[in-house]
């Protein structure tokens, strides 16, 4: 029996210590990315670590704090890849009017983002601040309870770690928004997010998207009744 307590944990540890890492890889790759999907994607991997770690303080609580966790990051990645997938379109369509090779949609490309389209440009900025963890987004709340979880099985230097790591991952999202409302493009005449307007689907694809930014909000100033759903579904999972 001790054995095995001892094995399970080595087994945790080890879990702590891989979502650490993972947290580390996906936010330093992501510092210097110049693409936005591969900072989005950098940006996953680093979220994905604190799914780990939680594993390796497994208990009733942490279970219900995943789903928590992964329901909020799953409205937060609709929302980003949502406006990216409207961005990327957007911008073969100017290629293709202009005769010019597709090209992939840059951080550079959101210069005077916020003059052009500042509805798409405010819906981008809170679904970054949410994934970054700042308050009061539901991002916030998450990331906090797992790092609470940690420190209540007294992995405290991991959890400090984690807040570390955040923190600077912070960076480079306020460096889209720095690009998006305070730098001006005048090289680019016809910019690809002023086609958004010209979307037929314009009004649909923003009110699903107005949805998920309240959610975010909403779920952080009452986040009660999710919590208790998400600490319900093991417990009706082990009956299924």
């Amino acid at each position: 029996m001790v054995s095995i307590n001892i094995f399970q944990s080595y087994y945790n540890d080890l879990l702590i210590f891989f979502g650490l890492l993972s947290c580390i890889v996906g936010t330093l790759w992501a510092l210097n990315q110049k693409r936005v999907k591969r900072l989005i994607i950098y940006s996953s991997i680093s979220q994905t670590g604190f799914l780990v770690a939680l594993l390796g303080v497994m208990s009733f609580d942490s279970v219900g704090i995943l789903y928590f966790f992964l329901i909020i990051y799953i409205i937060t990645s609709l929302v980003i890849w949502g406006h990216l997938i409207l961005l990327s379109n957007s911008n073969m369509l100017i290629n293709r009017f202009y005769s010019l090779d597709n090209k992939s949609v840059y951080i550079s490309d959101f210069k005077n983002f916020f003059n052009i389209n500042p509805i798409a440009c405010f819906s981008i900025l809170i679904a970054f601040f949410s994934i970054g963890g700042i308050p009061p987004l539901a991002g916030f709340l998450s990331k906090m309870l797992v790092i609470a979880k940690l420190i209540d099985y007294n992995h405290v230097l991991a959890a400090s770690i984690f807040i570390i790591i955040s923190s600077v991952s912070i960076y480079y999202y306020i460096r889209i928004v720095k690009i998006a409302y305070f730098e001006s493009n005048k090289t680019t005449s016809t910019p690809f997010a002023q086609v958004l307007f010209l979307n037929e689907n314009f009004n649909i694809e923003y009110t699903l998207f107005s949805i998920l930014l309240f959610l975010l909000i909403f779920l952080f100033i009452f986040p009660t009744l999710l919590l208790a759903f998400c600490y319900s579904i093991p417990y009706f999972m082990h009956l299924l």
